[in-house]
């Protein structure tokens, strides 16, 4: 996740006027507004409405036997869907059925059936996890821990910009997750166009931040515990 700084990939902290005090607080506090709308809607294109894919590989020639995932292939368009899927299905129907194996001679046939009907069902699905890869572990702990009701209604970029959004207003309050907290975050949502959330949602949300803090606080207490054994 990216921090306070000059950097026009910068994605939002938000804050109200020009803070007082020295210059590094007053550039870590003022808002960066730079390339914020186009940064959010290409990586909402680019990630999170793209379905990722692999598919079997399947061959059997005489003593040859490779039964294996391609690699994962992004899905952009149905197209792209179907194209791949019938290709590594023909890749099977090929030459899936030679294997001659002494031990498991049916193991050719079996393994070409099910490589078929996987490709021409979709393939397996790895969107979640090629997700999980462009998201910082606080960003994923929490979306994972939404309800569903909630993730229908927003996206894993918005639950990463209401972190940012939420890390900001903890360094300058001392009580969080009140109602004053859920205005702020509305009022920044809305400052790079994006709708408000209920009080619901944002609870729901600030549940799951809560629980990923108790998370960390007991993995710092394990760790020391182990240290302090050895």
């Amino acid at each position: 996740m990216l921090r306070f700084g000059v950097n026009f990939q910068s994605k939002c902290i938000f804050t109200c006027g020009f803070p007082a005090g020295n210059p590094v607080g007053r550039l870590r506090r003022t808002t960066l507004y730079i390339n914020v709308r186009q940064n959010y809607t290409l990586k909402k294109k680019s990630i999170l409405f793209m379905r990722h894919r692999s598919f079997k590989i399947c061959i059997n020639i005489i003593f040859l036997e490779v039964y294996t995932n391609s690699r994962v292939h992004p899905i952009k368009n149905n197209f792209v869907m179907v194209y791949l899927s019938i290709w590594y299905t023909l890749i099977a129907l090929f030459l899936g059925w030679w294997g001659t194996g002494f031990l498991r001679p049916f193991r050719s046939f079996s393994n070409t059936v099910k490589a078929m009907h996987i490709n021409l069902t979709g393939g397996e699905d790895f969107t979640q996890e090629m997700n999980d890869t462009e998201f910082d572990d606080k960003t994923n702990y929490v979306w994972n821990n939404l309800l569903r009701k909630t993730t229908e209604t927003i996206n894993k970029n918005v639950v990463e910009i209401i972190i940012d959004i939420q890390e900001n207003f903890e360094t300058s309050n001392s009580e969080y997750y009140t109602s004053e907290n859920i205005n702020y975050i509305n009022s920044n949502l809305n400052k790079i166009k994006l709708n408000s959330l209920s009080s619901n949602e944002l609870n729901d949300i600030f549940d799951a931040m809560k629980l990923y803090s108790n998370t960390m606080e007991l993995k710092t207490v394990h760790s020391d515990n182990s240290q302090y054994r050895i």
